[in-house]
């Protein structure tokens, strides 16, 4: 909610967007990035999601869902949620 609140990294304020990643250190770098996609690419609601390559790693990817594509919670289940350290350095 505070992303569709305020906007963030990857949409405006008033588009909704779960932002997720390949794995948890480049999710985290990523959000430090902090270079925006824009909210065309989600604004029709006609995807389910779309994988943006990583500013921080040309290699690997990051996952935008779109939570109101229709069926959405029918599709995407939350499997486990792990709580990750971050080194202070970087925060």
């Amino acid at each position: 909610m505070g992303a569709f609140r305020a906007g963030g990294r990857w949409n405006d304020k008033g588009t909704y967007v779960l932002c997720t990643s390949e794995n948890s250190s480049l999710a985290f770098l990523d959000n430090l990035a902090c270079k925006r996609l824009g909210d065309q690419l989600l604004f029709d609601h006609k995807l389910l999601g779309i994988k943006v390559r990583s500013v921080v790693n040309q290699s690997e990817y990051n996952i935008l869902l779109d939570p109101l594509f229709t069926g959405y919670h029918d599709l995407i289940k939350v499997i486990n949620i792990v709580k990750v350290p971050v080194d202070r350095r970087l925060t």
